[in-house]
């Protein structure tokens, strides 16, 4: 499993990290869970499709499938290496990873401006980009949060 992704909450990555550990949550009732997922899912965070390094200063190390504002793909304009500066003013080059997924994660389809410092020359750069991609919280090697099919409307 990747730990170093956008993708995955901090939260979550951190409990998954620790090999053969699985938090001591208490069960939620299947409907209980349901009806978080669904939340999680209509009204969630969404990214960008780029992964960064999980430490400061938050290099790229994957570009994806990032969009531009009119959503075309926006993929050349991020550089493998290049330095997470700011997300839309705010400072991000000595953040925690914490902060920055704060800042990075939004509202499905809004804009927001990430600063980046070049690998090569360090000149500073700014992209706009549109959060297109929801986070998945849900994760199935996460299984705490798994809400299978063929236990929706039992009583477990």
């Amino acid at each position: 499993m990747e730990l170093n992704s956008v993708l995955m909450p901090s939260r979550a990555r951190a409990l998954a990290s620790k090999p053969g550990s699985r938090p001591n949550f208490p069960a939620l009732k299947p409907d209980v869970a349901v009806a978080l997922k669904k939340e999680a899912d209509e009204g969630g965070m969404y990214g960008i499709g780029m992964k960064i390094d999980l430490k400061a200063p938050h290099r790229v190390m994957r570009v994806s499938n990032l969009k531009d504002p009119d959503g075309n793909s926006a993929n050349n304009s991020v550089k493998v290496g290049d330095a997470l500066s700011a997300v839309d003013g705010n400072e991000a080059k000595v953040a925690n990873m914490e902060s920055v997924e704060k800042l990075i994660f939004g509202k499905k389809d809004t804009i927001i401006t990430l600063t980046f410092a070049s690998k090569e020359d360090g000149r500073t750069y700014d992209v706009a980009l549109r959060r297109h991609i929801p986070i998945q919280t849900w994760d199935s090697d996460l299984q705490w949060y798994e809400v299978k099919e063929e236990h929706r409307g039992s009583n477990l």
